[in-house]
């Protein structure tokens, strides 16, 4: 008798649904599809969000709609593989990877949702600012990531000095330097006490005439001509940079001695 359902469609009308099989269908059958693994993807990974990242800036929502699509097959393929991974604890679903994210958001916007994932009272809903959020934000990943409690209250300070630290300069391996620098800035500067101002104090003022981002874009250019012209890379220099000023604004249980100093 033949399993007609491996050809037909799945049963539900979600598109999602029929995404999710597709993929499936691509990981038993093609024979391309069917080699890749986590790790040979990721190129493919950063691909497709570099050209959903064009199409938004060129605001053609056809073509957003499509990069995201690509995108979105992307998380569908992973979730795949993991499916059929033959170390069981090692599996999941693209279920598994939406019920993941869906707590993510509750777990850090409570001023929109209850711990157990209602939509908060009325008399909450609205009331917190753009501030208040990514300061909850920020704090709640702190709590995240922090490990178990020490006993000591001295051990403690230095556990959730060290995870606020790191809180600020993670960011992917790989991650353009520049955004970085402007990530770990935003962090930075939305701590209760700003932890770089007192390092990066001496760094030289920017251009005063720089009000807009083309303005921006030729001061970058400019500088980066000159660092080539020196045989300078910058992409390099800031990311050591980077590494510098994490170094010196660590904590003193956590200081490091193993970068360079400029």
């Amino acid at each position: 008798m033949t399993d007609t359902t491996q050809h037909a469609g799945p049963v539900t009308s979600s598109e999602l649904a029929r995404l999710r099989w597709i993929t499936a269908q691509l990981r038993r059958w093609c024979p391309w599809t069917a080699q890749l693994t986590h790790r040979e993807l990721t190129n493919y990974l950063i691909e497709e969000a570099h050209e959903a990242v064009d199409a938004i800036e060129t605001g053609d929502i056809a073509e957003i709609r499509d990069e995201l699509g690509d995108v979105l097959f992307q998380v569908a393929l992973h979730s795949a593989l993991a499916e059929t991974n033959p170390k069981p604890a090692q599996r999941f679903t693209i279920e598994d990877v939406a019920a993941t994210i869906n707590q993510k958001m509750i777990r850090r916007n409570p001023h929109v949702f209850t711990p157990e994932g209602q939509l908060q009272d009325p008399s909450v809903l609205g009331q917190s600012t753009v501030e208040d959020v990514e300061h909850a934000w920020e704090h709640i990943k702190q709590q995240e990531k922090a490990d178990t409690t020490p006993d000591s209250t001295d051990e403690s300070r230095a556990q959730a000095e060290r995870v606020a630290h790191a809180s600020i300069f993670s960011t992917p391996s790989g991650y353009p330097s520049l955004a970085a620098a402007a990530k770990i800035l935003s962090r930075a500067r939305r701590q209760e006490v700003n932890p770089l101002e007192e390092t990066a104090g001496n760094t030289p003022n920017p251009p005063e005439s720089i009000e807009t981002e083309h303005q921006l874009g030729a001061q970058l250019f400019a500088l980066v001509a000159q660092a080539t012209q020196r045989g300078l890379d910058p992409e390099r220099a800031l990311r050591e940079y980077l590494h510098w000023l994490e170094a010196q604004s660590a904590p003193s249980s956590a200081q490091r001695t193993d970068r360079v100093t400029p």
